[in-house]
Parts: C-alpha cells; structure tokens; sequence
C-alpha cells in the first residue's frame, strides 16, 4: 500500500524495514539505490529454487545469505559505529581506489 508516506501496515514499516526471524511473514523492504541491485538477485535465486538447483535452503535462508552477501560488501557501520566507507567491504573501497573506472561526470 502507498501513500504520502508511504503506508506499509502489515510489514511495520518504517519501525522494521526486515524480518528474518521465522519463515511466516519473512520479508525485506528493498527502498534504496543499493537495494534496487537486490531484486533481480533474489528473483534469480528463486527461479533456481523452483527448477531444484537451489536445494536444501528455505526461502528464508536463501534471503538471510543475501544479507549477509549484502552486508560484506556495502555496509560501513553497525549499531555502535561507522566506519570510514572506504575502509570496509570490497565495493567502496574499489570505487574510491579509482572512481573514473566506475563514476561518469
């Protein structure tokens, strides 16, 4: 549902942006231009799952080791700090090494 805000009852959004905890009701709010690259990747994932390349993992398993993919290789902080961005995961650091391979002005 949407709205001005955004109106995502059923999900307790924006207070919770993820849940991961059990398989009922399991789901991510992708909201953000990182977020966006996730979509096809989890679209993929399943698609694997339903033709049985993809075995033994739930779908909520598949989702926690996106995140984790996700958190190694974009997130600079954590609940108690933030770390200087070009110092953490191998995104940013390769960006900034050599932002004119990868930034068009």
């Amino acid at each position: 549902m949407y709205g001005t805000p955004p109106v995502f009852q059923h999900l307790n959004y924006p207070q919770t942006s993820k849940q991961f905890e059990r398989e009922e009701g399991a789901h991510w709010t992708l909201m953000t231009y990182f977020d966006a690259c996730k979509a096809p990747v989890i679209a993929h994932g399943l698609d694997l799952m339903e033709q049985g390349v993809i075995t033994e993992k739930t779908n909520l398993q598949f989702a926690r080791d996106i995140l984790t993919s996700v958190l190694r290789q974009y997130a600079h902080f954590s609940a108690d700090e933030v770390h200087p961005i070009g110092s953490y995961g191998d995104f940013f650091p390769t960006v900034l090494a050599n932002p004119a391979d990868y930034i068009e002005p």
